[in-house]
């Protein structure tokens, strides 16, 4: 969507919201062509969000469920393996590359479920390739999408701030190979 937001080959502002429409709903641009023009306004009110208007509002979800998977959402740091963590400041350290990488963020921060007689077992990080999950995510409606990679981000914003005040109290009792991996991933970062 992003690339059709920003592509300057369109001759009319019509054929980008119809590709746009395309891309969200899924639905061919024949679909769309052949409408009335009153119910294609109609449905071009769908992604007024994108045009700067405020973008629906969703909670954030813990799970998805994306071409016949479920993943789980980790939003707390401390569930995420050292993989996840690396994977997830990689997409997050260019402000400018944010919305091009988000499926990518969103497979960093997810792990892939299956279903057990005792419920639903979180699989570990790597299990599913991570490409094939960042694919996958591409498959998630934008909205929600957006919500959860936003609610993350800002968790993201307030950890950064506060972890360095933790390390420095716990420096004591933290074993030093995960002070190490700690004080790392915040230079990565840039948090210190």
């Amino acid at each position: 969507m992003y690339e059709i937001i920003t592509d300057t080959g369109f001759d009319h502002e019509i054929d980008r919201d119809i590709q746009l429409l395309c891309c969200l709903e899924g639905k061919q641009t024949e679909h769309y062509e052949n409408m009335l023009l009153s119910d294609l306004q109609q449905e071009i009110k769908k992604i007024a969000f994108l045009h700067g208007a405020e973008i629906p509002s969703v909670k954030p979800s813990r799970y998805f469920t994306v071409t016949g998977r479920t993943y789980k959402v980790l939003y707390d740091f401390r569930d995420l393996v050292a993989g996840q963590f690396i994977d997830a400041m990689a997409c997050a350290k260019e402000p400018a590359e944010f919305i091009t990488n988000m499926h990518r963020m969103l497979a960093a921060i997810c792990r892939g479920t299956k279903r057990t007689w005792r419920g639903r077992t979180v699989l570990d990080y790597g299990a599913i390739p991570f490409e094939q999950v960042s694919e996958a995510m591409k498959q998630l409606p934008i909205v929600q999408a957006h919500a959860t990679a936003l609610f993350f981000c800002q968790l993201w914003a307030a950890f950064l701030k506060g972890i360095p005040d933790y390390l420095t109290q716990n420096r004591q009792t933290m074993a030093k190979e995960e002070h190490l991996m700690w004080t790392q991933a915040l230079a990565v970062a840039g948090g210190g």
